[in-house]
């Protein structure tokens, strides 16, 4: 019997040969659609802390999260048209609002009609999901070592609540399913307040980084309520799932031009 381990490995080879293989056929891995499901938490803490510009103006959270992802689908969007976007809220419960469409239009028309008061103290991520297993098709490649997918899933959850620890209760091996897939992938941007005796940010955090925990090929950022690292770590989701690197090799830092460097 392998190892846990070794069902990772081979996972990543897995991930690692789509793109490649994406590239030997089509020459180009632009025509992998990335589809992309944005699960937006609707829930307002009334403890909850907020946004600060540096002019002194305040901001909810939810507001702020609806703006990151209105520029979100707008910029990948310019990226290539081809990419899809549906939309999932999250209140106590997963909601499936809109399914997959290519135009950013449809989903900022909602998130600006969207407003919540309601404070919720649970949920369950069985129910995400769940609506991801019911609505959305993971693509079939007959022969996969030889032809690419036409497109791949990736579910992004932002979470909005520092006192609300998720679990995923139910269907754990329906939740596995979706993960052992070499086309689906789980991205996650917790939002929270300033970690303190009266939060669990630290342990809703653990939970998160818990939904891609065997294969490890998710992208997972917490941010507090700044304003600019949300902004680049939502940016930072934005390349293709077939392109990136594992997260903890990513290098963000600008390198200077190689005459820069030869002046030196």
């Amino acid at each position: 019997m392998a190892a846990p381990v070794e069902k990772h490995k081979i996972q990543v080879e897995d991930r690692t040969k789509v793109f490649n293989e994406a590239e030997t056929a089509s020459g180009s891995n632009s025509s992998i659609i990335d589809k992309q499901v944005l699960c937006v938490d609707t829930s307002v803490e009334s403890s909850r802390e907020q946004f600060r510009a540096r002019d002194g103006s305040k901001y909810e959270p939810l507001d702020m999260l609806k703006r990151v992802v209105e520029k979100f689908v707008k910029l990948k969007s310019s990226m290539c048209s081809k990419h899809e976007f549906a939309l999932l809220l999250l209140a106590d419960c997963a909601l499936w609002m809109h399914g997959f469409t290519s135009d950013p239009g449809e989903i900022t028309c909602i998130l600006d009609g969207l407003h919540s008061e309601e404070e919720f103290d649970s949920l369950d991520l069985s129910s995400v999901f769940e609506l991801v297993n019911n609505y959305v098709q993971l693509p079939q490649v007959e022969y996969p070592s030889v032809m690419p997918p036409p497109y791949v899933v990736r579910l992004v959850v932002l979470y909005n609540r520092s006192r609300c620890v998720p679990s995923i209760q139910r269907n754990r091996d329906m939740v596995e399913m979706l993960q052992r897939s070499p086309y689906f992938f789980t991205d996650v941007l917790y939002v929270h307040d300033s970690p303190s005796a009266s939060n669990k940010c630290e342990e809703i955090f653990d939970a998160l980084c818990g939904l891609d925990d065997t294969f490890e090929t998710s992208y997972i950022f917490e941010v507090g309520r700044n304003i600019t690292k949300l902004h680049d770590s939502m940016a930072k989701l934005l390349a293709h799932p077939l392109q990136r690197p594992h997260q903890d090799l990513c290098n963000y830092a600008l390198q200077p031009p190689p005459e820069a460097l030869e002046a030196q």
